[in-house]
């Protein structure tokens, strides 16, 4: 009896060993499940329309926040083509430094790889490590303990080095989770890579098909010299200044030449018409606005649509073809038609002497009966004045270019 009595102790105290051990399983289980769910949330939010650099930074913060152990981190492009390799974002360290590093940083992985690495400085230089380079890497860097890091295969030329650091005074190390989760990271970095490149594909091959659409208008409509390219530049130099964000600039710099892409469906007869233009042929020409819709009614020609279908509604309700006023009219086309103005005016045209840049200002600011301040946005026009000398360099820069050269230069970011 006694013995039957200890093998049942002796089972107890191993059901009960196991059951902590399971229950210890567990509590591990729901907190990673807890920490996937919650990156998962923050990072699907997401998409193609955040830069890159915006998404590592959001990777970065995710990623110290839900692997409590590491205090700094950062991203490295690796380059296979170009042999080099570049940081990209980094928390802690001094980021300004580190981009600045132009020796080729560790090895080329063969594979990927989560590792950890108890001295990430050392072991990540390579034999052909520029000496000042691993001194600037010293000061940039800040003392580290230990340095999980995760080699990324996003395509055969390109790696992601992602890399969280524990800082040396600190008492913690990574875990087992610590591995799960930064798995979890490299899965959606690539998932994100992916699709942003897919979509940069996409929107590359639309700005190649409206930069030969802008040239196409512009030979139709028999305008020399650069026009459209310094509209685009121009507009692009306004949306800079009034703050707008560096996606918004760039679709205003590469779709503001397509202004007047309407004009390719109006008799080149009655464009280039050397005279006055009667109601009837007037009213013909401003539906060049409304033709735009042909060619630009695509998601991707959004902004661009908003350019040539509102670029001639005035500010105060004035202008066409929908005499829109205020904010009824998108920003874009507010500033296309305030660069459009300023171009068309300083140029030479069969029916009309080029302005000088001091008579342009006159116009636009104080009006002449035809152009009013009051067709332009308050901001628009706040902004020309304060810019003007800026935007006449602009003018001039292009205008000198063609003159040398005698050809269009590629103006796609």
């Amino acid at each position: 009896m006694r013995e039957k009595n200890k093998e049942l102790e002796n089972s107890n105290e191993e059901l009960l060993a196991l059951s902590e051990e399971l229950e210890d399983l567990y509590k591990k289980n729901e907190e990673f499940s807890k920490d996937l769910i919650k990156m998962t949330e923050i990072l699907s939010n997401l998409k193609p329309s955040k830069t890159l650099d915006e998404f590592y930074s959001n990777v970065l913060e995710v990623a110290l926040e839900i692997i409590p152990e590491a205090d700094y981190g950062s991203i490295i492009l690796i380059d296979m083509e170009k042999m080099e390799t570049k940081f990209i974002h980094s928390i802690g360290h001094d980021i300004k430094k580190l981009k600045s590093l132009k020796s080729f940083l560790g090895e080329i992985p063969k594979y990927e790889n989560i590792r950890i690495s108890k001295d990430v400085i050392n072991e990540e230089r390579n034999k052909n490590f520029n000496p000042e380079d691993f001194k600037l890497l010293l000061e940039a860097t800040k003392p580290i303990k230990q340095t999980l890091i995760y080699d990324i295969k996003l395509n055969n030329k390109t790696w992601i080095k992602l890399t969280l650091d524990i800082a040396e005074n600190s008492n913690e190390r990574f875990t087992e989770n610590s591995f799960r989760l930064i798995e979890g990271f490299g899965n959606l970095i690539k998932a994100f890579w992916i699709e942003k490149l897919s979509t940069k594909e996409i929107k590359d091959a639309y700005l190649r098909f409206a930069t030969k659409l802008s040239i196409i208008a512009e030979a139709h409509d028999d305008i020399t010299g650069m026009h459209i390219y310094r509209v685009g530049e121009i507009s692009a130099f306004i949306a800079e200044k009034l703050g707008l964000n560096r996606e918004k600039i760039i679709e205003i710099k590469n779709f503001a030449p397509l202004h007047d892409i309407g004009k390719i469906f109006i008799d080149k007869n009655l464009l280039r018409k050397n005279g006055i233009l009667s109601d009837e042929e007037f009213e013909e020409i401003k539906m060049h606005t409304i033709y735009a819709m042909k060619l630009l009614d695509d998601p991707y020609f959004e902004t661009a649509k908003n350019i040539a279908l509102y670029h001639h509604e005035n500010h105060d309700g004035t202008g066409y073809p929908f005499k829109l006023k205020g904010k009824e009219i998108p920003i874009e086309a507010q500033i296309v038609a305030l660069a459009d103005k300023y171009d068309a005016l300083r140029s030479l045209r069969t029916y009309k002497e080029g302005f000088s840049h001091k008579k342009v200002y006159e116009i636009i600011t104080r009006g002449d009966g035809r152009v009013e301040p009051s067709h332009f946005h308050p901001e628009i026009l706040a902004t020309f004045k304060k810019y003007h000398m800026e935007i006449y360099e602009i003018y001039e820069k292009i205008s000198r270019s063609d003159n040398k050269n005698n050809k269009h230069k590629e103006w796609i970011l």
